[in-house]
């Protein structure tokens, strides 16, 4: 199963940041999953396919940076929203990637 992730941010510091880590490793490590992280930021996840797995039991977390500007956070926030997106239909237009799902933590797409 192929997934899009969106979030700001994720790490292990954070509520719902440190769940969704938690979630993403898990989708991948025990179901397989290919998953594509849009995200700005990224701590303590483990990025990339697990070492020694088998093509047949691969799955892994793709982090897409997603650009950032300084500024109010207002701002910055209403430019996530349009880089994301865009970050995204860049990949499904040029990169040929189509998602079974799009999973958000919350209003980020």
């Amino acid at each position: 199963m192929r997934l899009a992730v969106v979030s700001p941010f994720v790490d292990r510091r954070h509520g719902t940041e440190r769940s969704l880590a938690e979630l993403l490793e898990r989708l991948a490590r025990i179901y397989h999953c290919e998953i594509h992280l849009y995200s700005q930021r990224v701590d303590d996840l483990a990025l990339g396919p697990p070492a020694g797995a088998s093509a047949s039991e691969r799955g892994e977390i793709i982090w897409h940076k997603v650009p950032s500007i300084p500024g109010p956070h207002l701002l910055e926030f209403l430019f996530w929203l349009l880089l994301n997106a865009s970050c995204r239909r860049w990949d499904r237009a040029i990169h040929g990637l189509h998602f079974d799902l799009i999973l958000s933590p919350g209003v980020n797409c």
